[in-house]
């Protein structure tokens, strides 16, 4: 989901927004709790200082666990990523814990800026399981990934989709653009990542096969498949499936 933020009365509306999306996969009120306040901080920084940009949200899931992914993006003046980090330092009078707190309340925390460009942010609150919380566990050997997908201005679905799977030590990516926009590119992008689910780690060409047997009579895409193994080096497949 993205909600432009152009002033702050829309900060309120990203909040529940991520709220909801959290409610919506099970999320306890402690951890929703923590996402509404990570949306407020993110939001209002971009109102304050960069007067206008974009918020996206997204549920990730991993076979292991989910979490809320919350994003600002603007193209403000930038700021000193690690002054701004540590509290009561701020350009804004305010308290200046904003980002700190953001950090410590989120899994994973990040932030891009640079100088007349703009900043770009990452928080993302895992749902904590009945061992604990996830943030206190060990970190497992797994890629980070971050990916981003919207729907086109004016259209309720997103034609471009993407899947990554990882096992012992190999990684298989699939990112698919469904032709034209909309339901129906989304209806073919939705065939195509969830044929490539079911067998992630064939050879990439064997994948394409399946995708042009699984997306005949559909609008069709266009395809690219990875499988990326650290000792036998990476195999890559792309692919035009026609209408």
């Amino acid at each position: 989901m993205r909600v432009r933020v152009e002033d702050a009365s829309q900060v309120g509306e990203c909040r529940r927004a991520a709220q909801r999306l959290a409610k919506s996969h099970d999320f306890d009120e402690t951890l929703v709790g923590r996402i509404g306040i990570v949306a407020t901080e993110l939001t209002s920084n971009v109102v304050k200082h960069a007067g206008r940009g974009e918020f996206l949200i997204q549920a990730i899931e991993d076979g292991c666990s989910v979490s809320i992914e919350l994003v600002t993006i603007d193209r403000g003046p930038g700021m000193m990523v690690e002054k701004c980090m540590r509290d009561g330092y701020s350009t804004a009078g305010t308290a200046g814990t904003g980002l700190g707190a953001v950090s410590r309340l989120s899994t994973l925390f990040d932030v891009y800026s640079a100088p007349d460009q703009g900043t770009v942010a990452v928080s993302r609150v895992a749902k904590q399981n009945s061992a604990g919380a996830i943030r206190n566990a060990k970190p497992r050997a797994a890629p980070e990934f971050g990916a981003i997908s919207v729907a086109l201005a004016g259209e309720i679905e997103c034609g471009d989709m993407w899947r990554l799977a990882n096992h012992g030590g190999s990684t298989a990516i699939l990112v698919v653009d469904g032709l034209g926009h909309g339901p129906l590119a989304a209806t073919a992008s939705k065939a195509a990542v969830a044929t490539f689910s079911q067998h992630p780690f064939d050879a990439p060409s064997a994948i394409m096969q399946h995708l042009h047997r699984a997306l005949s009579g559909s609008r069709g895409a266009a395809a690219a498949c990875a499988v990326v193994n650290g000792s036998l080096g990476t195999r890559t497949a792309c692919y035009w499936v026609p209408e």
